[in-house]
């Protein structure tokens, strides 16, 4: 769970091309942008007791790097992130596949990340 929370926070330090569409903003990362807060949709892919359990991770680790959250209900975040998450055995481990959008109040697509991570299988 740490690691889709690390994933998915790393995330804002990725370059962003646009933010709500201005051009100035190219290049910034989102924690460079005065973002009053974000906000998670509900988390696709895994059993709801993962995803809630991924939902913590992901805000105790926001708190930490002092970004600020909103409930998403609320639609009062300058960003959404949605995330899907799925897992399947792979030749040489478990493959974790991973797709984040950063979306605009409006739910407008203004960013994607995506990939994938292997955890190699280890004997007990």
């Amino acid at each position: 769970m740490a690691l889709a929370a690390g994933l998915m926070l790393s995330a804002c330090a990725t370059p962003v091309s646009t933010v709500a569409g201005d051009p100035a903003t190219a290049g910034r990362t989102l924690a460079e942008h005065s973002v009053s807060a974000l906000a998670f949709a509900p988390l696709s892919g895994p059993p709801r007791p993962v995803a809630d359990a991924l939902a913590k991770s992901f805000a105790d680790a926001a708190v930490a790097r002092s970004l600020r959250l909103a409930p998403y209900r609320r639609r009062k975040s300058a960003y959404v992130i949605k995330g899907f998450i799925s897992v399947t055995p792979g030749e040489n481990g478990t493959i974790a596949v991973y797709v984040w959008d950063v979306l605009s109040p409006e739910l407008k697509r203004l960013h994607r990340i995506s990939g994938q991570v292997t955890e190699k299988a280890t004997a007990d």
